[in-house]
């Protein structure tokens, strides 16, 4: 589980937003409450790009 007061410490990199969340057991990523932008886990530890940026 990532820690509580590092959680409360981060804001989405997408819209700002500081109210993130962990999702549920089937998605255990960062979520944006605002905007919704996920964040997968790779290695315990959030992989914070925001995946509406990512070119393909």
């Amino acid at each position: 589980m990532f820690p509580r007061h590092i959680l409360e410490l981060m804001q989405c990199p997408a819209c700002g937003n500081p109210d993130l969340g962990i999702g549920n057991r089937r998605q255990p990523d960062l979520v944006c409450e605002a905007c919704g932008e996920r964040y997968p886990f790779e290695d315990g530890i959030p992989d914070l790009i925001p995946r509406s940026t990512v070119q393909q």
